[in-house]
């Protein structure tokens, strides 16, 4: 596109170096070592520390020795103590090793370590680290979806926790007398319960449905209007769901209230393809993708979400 450059600048940084000594409590120390394990691999996929590694077998117990975490070369050291009987509590605490002291600490209730939970409210606790240190949460508690492309050439939904663990699928549409269904393009609802996503698993053609996680009901988006159906987007309120039309004869962005379960609305049309809407997160703008200059490659345009005012 003429006068514009795209470029990638990467600036490295001093990443501050820091330590976790050996967690406590709990007869056996299995719950507590496996607690220790997953918020180190946390910290060190936060991208924000240097996680000490090799720790002198001194620099354990319920002491902390200052002086020689320092020698150690530690900045930051975490500290941690499960209390309780089957429905254990985690009791963390972030030393700043420089100044010698206690800058923040925690009580965090754990679900049995058998718990479906379980690494997920370990993982919020290792997000309550990063935000006493950098005073911004980190994002270990969180969860990815995505479409997978399966041997006999379906597509369904999984999701997978940030560490790479908990592969669960969502989806498990068969194919029939339409051929191999295809589910891609999810995204999360603003609480994190459902997903939003095209299917091309009913007749053939790409439709927008979402998906409660909890019960496993799924809605449809009712095709009104003939075209594809593609790039599902949620407004922050939850309830609104933007998409994209492709038909020979209008294409555009379009919204619907699912929660509602009516209303549509167009936001925008015209002879050129709109797609991939995605809303500001105070909901009164939209950002989309669209081939109106005619050039080989989409360009970006934003407008106001309710379809008022042009784009630009």
């Amino acid at each position: 596109f003429p006068g514009v450059s795209l470029g990638l600048s990467y600036e490295t940084r001093v990443l501050p170096a820091l330590a976790i000594q050996a967690f406590t409590g709990l007869p056996g120390g299995d719950v507590a070592s496996q607690i220790e394990n997953i918020i180190a691999r946390d910290l060190r996929y936060s991208d924000r520390f240097t996680v000490i590694d090799a720790l002198p077998v001194s620099l354990t117990g319920d002491e902390v020795d200052y002086e020689l975490w320092d020698e150690v070369g530690a900045t930051w050291l975490v500290t941690g103590r499960l209390e309780g009987g089957a429905s254990p509590v985690l009791l963390l605490e972030v030393h700043d090793v420089i100044y010698r002291e206690v800058t923040d600490r925690g009580r965090f209730p754990l679900p049995d370590a058998a718990a479906a939970n379980f690494r997920m409210a370990v993982h919020a606790a290792s997000d309550a680290i990063v935000e006493w240190v950098f005073e911004e949460p980190g994002v270990a508690a969180s969860r990815i979806v995505f479409s997978q492309r399966m041997e006999d050439g379906s597509q369904d939904l999984w999701t997978i926790d940030s560490d790479g663990e908990n592969f669960r699928r969502l989806t498990s549409h068969r194919g029939g007398e339409f051929g191999v269904p295809i589910s891609m393009s999810p995204e999360w609802s603003p609480d994190g319960s459902r997903v939003v996503y095209t299917s091309y698993k009913d007749e053939g053609l790409p439709r927008i449905y979402e998906l409660d996680l909890g019960s496993g009901q799924e809605k449809a988006v009712p095709a009104t209007a003939p075209g594809d159906y593609l790039s599902p987007s949620y407004h922050p309120n939850g309830e609104l769901v933007y998409f994209a039309i492709s038909h020979g004869t209008g294409r555009g962005i379009s919204r619907y209230n699912i929660a509602q379960g009516c209303c549509f609305e167009s936001v925008t049309q015209g002879r050129v393809e709109d797609i991939s809407p995605s809303i500001s997160p105070d909901g009164g703008m939209m950002v989309f993708n669209s081939f109106r200059l005619g050039e080989g490659a989409p360009q970006i345009y934003v407008q106001p979400s309710d379809g008022s005012g042009g784009a630009e």
